[in-house]
């Protein structure tokens, strides 16, 4: 999909903010892409509107890509639209895959100093923004990022939060991460460090997922630097869905996957390919014995152990060409 202008007056012009962090306005499009999930988008969007914005500092406007060709989210957000003091734009991108739909995104949030992302199925603290912002100013980073925390559903298996099957890895405040730990959730990103290319994201990832890393590692290598906030936490409602042995393990597979497929997509060396499957085989032995081990400790660590093994596996087979579509299912909520 080629990008194209924003809609002449959707939003308000923001050519004014050539010195980002030097001037009184920073431009902020907000983009959430939605697929099937009325609910959490409801009270993603309800954590926007609760969001503390100075308007002398923020010109905050949201992006909502639905990409349910029916338009499902279409009630929703115009509820919200007809009560939010922000700019809200809604559009249907009806090819499917996350890639397609970040990109619509994209290209409707225009000309603006920065990009945020949301999932619709987080809900950001008070805070959140202001915090982002706030680090911005202080660092000159291209990317501030923030921490996801998970609400699991209730009734959840004690072992999958003892576990840690949800949590993501954290840093102090102010400190420079990897790309490689950036994904399009509770983060911003300076627009014009973004990938300079036809699409910011990687269509060939329709369905593995990994779009968001391979964009993150590509402003990387640029040169972009990326800071951690780990004040600006967003809450991560889990569904009942994924709160389970079954998702846990196919998700660890498909992050092993979709890592690899990225690689195969740079056409490296065959080499390079061999060393990864090397890599997976390694994880998979590994992480089978831990299985073994953690067994007298609980179905928790028994898991870890299968968590390393699948994700082992994910590596391999997506070095050798598999492709593991796990975007084509619908976890609703």
């Amino acid at each position: 999909m080629s990008s194209s202008p924003a809609p002449a007056g959707r939003f308000s012009d923001s050519s004014e903010h050539t010195d980002v962090m030097g001037a009184e306005l920073v431009s902020i499009a907000l983009c959430l892409i939605t697929y099937r999930r009325p609910r959490g988008l409801g009270q993603a969007l309800q954590g926007v509107g609760g969001l503390e914005v100075d308007p002398s500092e923020v010109d905050l406007r949201l992006v909502v890509v639905d990409n349910d060709p029916s338009g499902s989210a279409e009630d929703v957000v115009k509820d919200f639209a007809s009560r939010s003091v922000y700019p809200v734009a809604y559009a249907v991108e009806p090819q499917q895959g996350i890639p397609f739909a970040r990109n619509r995104a994209v290209q409707l949030a225009g000309d603006v100093d920065f990009i945020g992302w949301l999932d619709d199925d987080e809900v950001p603290i008070a805070a959140w923004l202001s915090l982002l912002v706030a680090a911005l100013r202080c660092s000159r980073a291209d990317v501030v990022l923030g921490p996801s925390e998970p609400s699991l559903p209730a009734g959840a298996a004690s072992w999958i939060a003892a576990g840690g099957f949800f949590d993501r890895t954290r840093f102090p405040s102010g400190t420079v991460i990897p790309a490689h730990y950036a994904r399009t959730s509770g983060v911003l990103v300076r627009r014009a460090a973004m990938p300079a290319r036809q699409t910011a994201f990687v269509e060939e990832l329709r369905f593995t997922g990994g779009s968001d890393r391979e964009h993150f590692v590509a402003m990387e290598k640029a040169g972009a630097t990326f800071v951690w906030v780990d004040e600006a936490v967003v809450v991560e409602k889990v569904p009942e869905s994924r709160a389970c042995s079954g998702w846990i393990l196919r998700r660890a597979f498909r992050i092993g996957n979709s890592r690899s497929i990225t690689l195969v997509l740079q056409h490296p060396p065959m080499g390079k390919r061999v060393k990864r499957v090397g890599a997976g085989a390694t994880k998979m032995v590994t992480g089978s014995f831990a299985a073994l081990v953690g067994l007298p400790r609980g179905k928790g660590a028994a898991m870890q152990g299968l968590w390393k093994t699948c994700y082992g596996a994910g590596l391999a087979f997506g070095a050798l060409g598999y492709r593991y579509d796990e975007y084509r299912k619908h976890h609703g909520g």
